[in-house]
């Protein structure tokens, strides 16, 4: 997710869009989409927001954690497989047990069952 826009511009397009200029002047000048403007003028508008809202904060790291990574998969074991299985060539095999240890180190447990979601298991 890309970090929000900073609070001091949507202050500042909110104040251009208060003083009267138009949403495409305001949304070139500032360097934002017009729908962007749009959408901060209604959060003002209807919420009285003038600020992004908190991010979410993500979930710890597995952090070379095996143990975390074979519990998920573990997990998974029992999933029905809703496609087939895709084949591995020898060189993309290697390059992945290479990369793999400095995925661990990045990887957090959201960011596996989303992955086991996208390559169609799913919880029996």
């Amino acid at each position: 997710m890309p970090r929000p826009y900073s609070a001091d511009l949507r202050e500042r397009v909110l104040l251009a869009c208060e003083a009267g200029e138009a949403v495409k002047d305001v949304a070139r000048r500032f360097r934002v989409g017009p729908a962007t403007v749009c959408l901060w003028r209604q959060q003002a508008r209807e919420d009285g927001r003038r600020t992004p809202k908190p991010r979410a904060r993500c979930s710890e790291p597995v952090g070379g954690n095996a143990a975390a990574l074979a519990q998920l998969v573990a997990a998974q074991n029992g999933a029905e497989r809703r496609h087939a299985p895709r084949i591995c060539s020898r060189a993309g095999r290697a390059q992945l047990e290479r990369e793999i240890p400095a995925a661990l180190d990045t990887i957090t447990a959201h960011d596996a069952q989303g992955w086991f979601r996208l390559c169609g298991y799913a919880p029996n």
